[in-house]
């Protein structure tokens, strides 16, 4: 079988790229990136250094690539970034979409595409105890969500005209090996490896630790999407979650007790976002019912492994291991 992943040099990405490797495809990754750390980089797979904005260099490559399944991962994912540059967000994450499903139509077998949302499309909850499933309403608050939602009615588009074969899943929060220090699990990680290594003092910067989120290790995610493309339903949405929230005062009392140094914890006010929701959880039942699929891996696996990965990335300095705590 031959798949196309869009954004396998990234965090999910390239867990991805791992589990279609071990599954016998014929890999084939388009990447904006030309260097990454050699962890998140396949020997089984083809990269391909494309801009997705690019019309013509992504239905080049989706035309020599031939794909039986698309995997679409590429896009900006930041809430804070999207903020900073919402016009750059919606050409990543609207126009360069249109691209890849233009070009996906064109080919004479048209493959099976898996569209990845996410779960920020959704109204906060109005009762923070009722987790949320794929009938809850869509009202983006941010112009990260607010991409994704349009890049869904372009997939929806798509499917009602017949033109293209599209799932699509909406990942709540996902953590683990190779994730930006941009997200809160990987920075707490992050700082405390620094904090060991003795190149910061012992003081963790952190924004509101009372919120509670729906955390999945991302090698189960990766999992989910594989078997999602194989047994969902064309023109169905499927979340991507464990079902339980966590706060982060939790989350950070679990990395506390994977290391042996003590530390405080200060509140830095640039990390307090504008919109915050207090708890914030899925319904997995959907896709557990309709694929089989459940999460494998306890969080406090996930986080442990989050921190030995950054013990590994701070001593080397590698790119994802360079910007501020």
């Amino acid at each position: 079988m031959r798949v196309l992943i869009t954004g396998g040099r990234g965090f999910a990405g390239s867990h991805l790229t791992d589990w279609a490797a071990q599954e016998g495809a014929e890999i084939f990754v388009l990447s904006l990136e030309n260097e990454s750390p050699a962890t998140f980089t396949s020997p089984a797979a083809r990269y391909f250094q494309v801009d997705i904005r690019d019309r013509e260099s992504v239905r080049r490559l989706v035309r020599e690539a031939a794909p039986d399944q698309i995997y679409h991962l590429a896009a900006l994912s930041g809430i804070p970034e999207s903020w900073a540059d919402p016009r750059l967000t919606y050409e990543v994450n609207v126009a360069a979409t249109w691209n890849l499903l233009e070009a996906a139509a064109q080919l004479k077998r048209s493959p099976r595409i898996l569209f990845v949302s996410s779960a920020t499309v959704y109204q906060s909850p109005s009762s923070p105890d009722a987790p949320l499933d794929e009938r809850a309403a869509i009202r983006p608050s941010n112009p990260y969500s607010t991409s994704k939602a349009m890049g869904e009615l372009l997939c929806v588009q798509q499917v009602e005209a017949g033109l293209s074969d599209i799932v699509t899943v909406r990942p709540f929060n996902h953590i683990g090996p190779r994730q930006s220090p941009a997200f809160v699990c990987s920075s707490f990680a992050r700082q405390i490896a620094l904090m060991e290594m003795g190149l910061m003092p012992p003081v963790l910067q952190a924004g509101n630790l009372d919120v509670e989120r729906d955390f999945t290790d991302v090698r189960d995610v990766v999992r989910a999407y594989w078997r999602v493309l194989q047994k969902g339903m064309r023109g169905d949405v499927y979340n991507v979650c464990s079902g339980r929230a966590y706060s982060l005062s939790w989350v950070l009392d679990i990395f506390r007790s994977l290391t042996s140094i003590s530390f405080r914890v200060v509140v830095d006010q640039n990390r307090l976002r504008r919109q915050d929701t207090g708890r914030f959880c899925g319904n997995p039942g959907k896709m557990q019912l309709q694929t089989g699929w459940s999460p494998a891996i306890p969080i406090e696996r996930s986080l442990a492994d989050l921190l030995e990965y950054w013990r590994l990335c701070v001593p080397s300095q590698t790119p994802s291991g360079t910007s501020k705590p």
